[in-house]
């Protein structure tokens, strides 16, 4: 277990492109960061056949926003925070300053008693997921900027390419890691 200091530079609350209410938290760290949440807020009712708010839910982000003595969703941007970290994932979010923690599967535990459809490791899973997936997306994009340099010596009109390609690069991984 790591305690890092950190300061949220974004935040997401909603259904973005996973299909089910959430939230995301990206923490800047010293030359890193990391994303905390992506867990269902949310739940699937069979009778309605669409997915409905939950209690513990509201409860959650109540919490969090209490763990951090802000009144608003809006006050989490620019907010400094320590993040517990085990095996490269936030698993607690805590006020700077005071020993206040905020863990949602630990506040999902305790505080479920009719939600039924939040799988906690099917969040880790998810998660791991899409870590791997960011590295091999970098990996790939890597190799084919350097191949586009490799065969752009010489021709201006491949140079303004390959330029137009790494700003392109750059906004889609600022997107990628904001989501």
């Amino acid at each position: 277990m790591t305690i890092l200091n950190g300061k949220i530079r974004k935040t997401m609350l909603g259904t973005k492109d996973f299909g089910f209410f959430t939230f995301l938290l990206d923490i800047t760290f010293d030359g890193t960061g990391c994303g905390y949440g992506t867990y269902a807020l949310d739940e699937y009712d069979k009778d309605k056949k669409k997915r409905v708010p939950t209690a513990v839910g509201l409860g959650a982000i109540i919490k969090l926003l209490e763990t951090l003595e802000l009144n608003s969703w809006e006050e989490l941007e620019n907010t400094f925070v320590r993040c517990e970290i085990e095996n490269n994932s936030i698993v607690r979010i805590g006020h700077l300053i005071k020993d206040k923690w905020f863990s949602f599967p630990e506040y999902y535990e305790e505080n479920n008693k009719t939600d039924t459809n939040i799988d906690i490791n099917w969040n880790y899973k998810l998660r791991d997921i899409n870590t791997e997936l960011h590295k091999a997306l970098h990996e790939l994009v890597v190799e084919n900027v350097e191949y586009m340099i490799l065969n752009s010596l010489g021709d201006p009109y491949k140079k303004q390419t390959i330029n137009n390609a790494i700003t392109a690069m750059d906004k889609n991984t600022e997107l990628f890691l904001s989501t």
